[in-house]
């Protein structure tokens, strides 16, 4: 408030409390006419495993790998079920398991004779302390170590991640050149159609969970709070079921 020549975006620059934003053209990624509840659905996954693409495209990954994912999936488990979209093979080490989709393996200590391919990658969700301490015991044996996050990782011991052969990232949003990666992801059957699965027993369910404005609050405060089983996607009432 002191400064005599101050710049204060959507006051007297442009920026983020700006009414309109305007973007170079390379900035922007072209989507096609998608129906409202689609549009909605792919926001959704933009937002909970846009980075994970990320991810995956800048470590290399490809089919047939194996992703040892460590933190929360969050809702529906978008993220692993984008890897398997993609022909990746996901192992998710978690000390509480929780249903997953077909085609993620579940385990406490990876023991790493018995992992899918010996192309490993270490990808983790939500990076903490304890998390990063166990990408560090990993990274000796896998191609790539990359952290997720807005925000900057917890310290890190570099002599001992790099000590092999790991490529080390940390990712913090999505490029929007990959947009229409992720909406051909989020149309094939394996990400669709992929249900919920808990040790054998396995359902056929969506990983959204369409809510009208009656039902918004309720869902999005579950959202929130940690306790959504599945991504809420609002939508009208009426017949024609457009997105909001």
């Amino acid at each position: 408030m002191a400064c005599l020549h101050p710049i204060r975006p959507g006051w007297n620059h442009p920026g983020g409390l700006a009414t309109r934003l305007v973007l170079p053209p390379r900035f922007l990624a072209p989507l096609p006419d998608l129906e409202p509840l689609e549009a909605a659905r792919l926001a959704a996954t933009l937002a909970a495993a846009g980075p994970t693409y990320q991810a995956a495209v800048l470590a290399g990954m490809a089919p047939g790998d194996t992703v040892l994912v460590l933190g929360s999936p969050g809702p529906g488990a978008l993220p692993l079920r984008l890897l398997v979209a993609m022909g990746l093979r996901p192992v998710w080490i978690t000390t509480h398991p929780e249903p997953v989709p077909e085609g993620v393996r579940l385990t406490l200590h990876p023991d790493v004779d018995q992992l899918p391919s010996p192309r490993r990658h270490v990808l983790d969700l939500w990076p903490t302390p304890a998390s990063v301490a166990i990408a560090q015991t990993l990274a000796g044996t896998c191609l790539s170590v990359t952290l997720l996050g807005p925000g900057p990782p917890p310290r890190l011991d570099l002599e001992r991640l790099l000590a092999g052969q790991a490529v080390l990232r940390w990712v913090r949003d999505l490029h929007p050149h990959l947009v229409l990666d992720i909406l051909a992801l989020t149309r094939t059957p394996t990400f669709t159609g992929g249900g919920l699965q808990s040790g054998e027993a396995g359902g056929r369910s969506s990983p959204f969970e369409t809510v009208d404005m009656a039902g918004m609050i309720p869902a999005f405060a579950a959202l929130s709070q940690g306790n959504a089983p599945t991504w809420p996607v609002l939508v009208n009432a009426s017949p024609t079921l457009t997105a909001r």
